[in-house]
């Protein structure tokens, strides 16, 4: 029955690309896509986990089926010879506002970063902390210590992508070292993720800015299994992540000979576990006890009551997850639909499904035609959740609730919200074919 999931949600994925108007790495293509490999890792069982319960396999196929309605509806193709602004051209356009943000998130993720360093230093000092290994432990017993430099970082390395370079080499010297020691600083957050996704957002707006060959991607998606593979496995080792006997100190990051198989099965239990885990609490994983959305929306009831909007008194979930064995793997993460069934209930929270394929769906089509590059620059954002919806909401909920209200910032200064004065691009490109 889950080969039968697979097949509907790939039909779903194959349908909306030849149907609608999107770019390669859409909303909707990274979404569908990320659920498509995990259904396929779970069917292949390398672990001893539960088959996927018939109530949730109908669940999946549901939501799914209503994400794709409701995104044909919103994204599908028109029947006027509308024309497309690529993103190279409309960004070099912008090049000037893309870039006053990018020194924007530049300057704010230093001034975050050097907060976070003092902390450190006061505390542990950086040199023991990316050498002792199990990072990981030794910053999440540290309190008062903030991480949200990350989240600056994020938004730097996606508006530095987007503006054309240029062709001073001074410039793209510069732009080269800003790139490293941002995403160095994702490195020290000792979460892997956070690196592995401003890797991937970086990637996905280069990619899409000029059009490129099919055997482009299938030759870059062979590096990244890999590549991957070696990051999160050695990478988890050291931060002591992984659980196994020689796991927690450089000497074990070093004898790789020595490594259980819990080490080299880490990289596919972190990604199939959160499946298998929500597989798990299904049925039982509803709770009213809490203020409505709180779960899902966990970040923003945190933003307004920090801003005095609410009553600090309101009854909150913990920002962790409990956690739960499956299949010999332990594991806090269940998966984006955990959080939606927890706050709103099995089938309320399948009309989410409908409201993510009308947002994805606008956004999609506004990055396709580039009529409004503040939308394109939200759309980046709205990506990582797309990639993160394995995990739990609330991670890619933080991270777009800053966006959005940097968005509405730049909407009110009226940077990056003009529609250009004529089409950019039509459709036909050279010899009148289409792109």
């Amino acid at each position: 029955m889950t080969l039968v999931t697979v097949a509907l949600i790939s039909f779903f994925f194959v349908v909306l690309k030849r149907l609608t108007n999107s770019v390669t790495f859409s909303n909707m293509s990274i979404f569908l896509g990320v659920w498509i490999l995990l259904l396929f890792l779970f069917l292949i069982r390398l672990r001893p986990f539960e088959p996927l319960s018939l109530e949730l396999q109908l669940y999946l196929t549901t939501f799914f089926a209503l994400y794709a309605f409701s995104y044909f509806l919103t994204a599908a193709k028109s029947t006027s010879k509308a024309r497309v602004a690529k993103p190279a051209i409309w960004c070099d356009r912008y090049r000037a506002s893309i870039g006053r943000f990018a020194g924007f998130f530049f300057i704010l993720w230093a001034a975050l970063f050097l907060l976070f360093i003092n902390s450190i230093q006061a505390n542990i000092s950086v040199m023991l902390l990316v050498t002792q290994g199990g990072a990981r432990k030794a910053l999440s017993e540290l309190h008062n210590i903030n991480l949200w430099f990350y989240l600056f970082g994020y938004l730097f390395l996606i508006a530095a992508t987007m503006r054309p370079w240029g062709p001073s080499i001074f410039w793209r010297v510069l732009m080269v070292l800003a790139f490293v020691i941002v995403l160095a600083s994702m490195l020290l957050t000792a979460a892997k993720v956070n690196f592995v996704s401003a890797i991937f957002l970086v990637y996905v707006v280069w990619f899409n800015k000029v059009p490129r060959s099919k055997m482009t991607l299938l030759r870059h998606a062979v590096y990244v299994v890999f590549g991957l593979y070696f990051f999160i496995f050695s990478f988890s080792l050291f931060t002591g992540k992984v659980i196994d006997a020689n796991v927690g100190s450089t000497a074990s990051f070093a004898d790789i000979l020595h490594f259980g198989a819990n080490a080299l099965f880490y990289p596919y239990d972190y990604l199939v576990s959160s499946l298998a885990a929500l597989n798990k609490v299904f049925l039982s994983s509803q709770n009213h006890s809490y203020a409505f959305g709180s779960t899902s929306f966990f970040s923003l009831y945190k933003i307004l009551t920090a801003f005095g909007l609410l009553t600090s008194d309101i009854s909150l979930p913990s920002q962790f997850q409990s956690f739960v064995t499956v299949g010999g793997v332990n594991t806090n993460i269940y998966t984006i639909f955990y959080d939606l069934i927890f706050d709103f209930g099995i089938f309320s929270s399948l009309f989410m499904g409908v409201f993510l394929g009308l947002f994805h769906g606008t956004l999609d089509k506004a990055e396709y035609y580039g009529a409004r590059p503040s939308l394109s620059f939200l759309s980046q954002i709205s990506k990582l959740s797309a990639l993160l919806s394995f995990i739990n909401f609330r991670y890619g909920d933080t991270i777009f609730i800053l966006a959005v209200s940097i968005w509405l910032a730049a909407l009110l200064l009226g940077h990056l919200t003009t529609s250009p004065r004529r089409p950019i691009l039509s459709m036909a490109g050279p010899g009148g074919q289409k792109n």
